[in-house]
């Protein structure tokens, strides 16, 4: 049976192969990142809900992406970057289980603007799927 860690390194794993990131990290292992490094993708567990199923425990699971990049040009220019990371990942795990045998392929559920200041652009991209728990005995 995964784990949430092993959950989040496969995640992880997928989006440093893209090799469009300076950095690609776990942000629940560890405190907020400071980085100067740009574009930076943080990867993280942000919960989940239990389904009720019984007896074998099915939980709905949310990972986040924290994705920033950093404005060098112009406001247009810093958009279509943003948007092309966010764009990437989306379609680097929606619809993938990442070899993981006990998840549905991952969904993405969300996509947004988090934070705009001093030329650094944040946004958050969140994948969910379904987690399958072995039969309690």
């Amino acid at each position: 049976m995964s784990t949430i860690k092993d959950i989040e390194d496969s995640i992880i794993t997928t989006i440093r192969a893209l090799d469009m990131f300076k950095v690609v990290d776990s942000l629940g292992r560890k405190k907020p990142p400071v980085t100067l490094n740009y574009p930076a993708c943080f990867v993280y567990f942000a919960g989940d809900t239990n389904t009720g199923s019984k007896p074998r425990p099915v939980y709905t699971t949310d990972f986040e992406c924290l994705i920033s990049g950093k404005n060098l040009t112009s406001e247009a220019s810093a958009a279509g970057n943003a948007y092309t990371l966010i764009d990437t990942v989306r379609d680097a795990i929606e619809g993938k289980q990442l070899g993981i045998a006990d998840i549905e392929p991952f969904i993405c559920a969300s996509r947004e603007l988090v934070d705009y200041a001093d030329g650094i652009v944040t946004y958050v991209v969140k994948f969910r799927t379904r987690h399958y728990l072995d039969v309690p005995t």
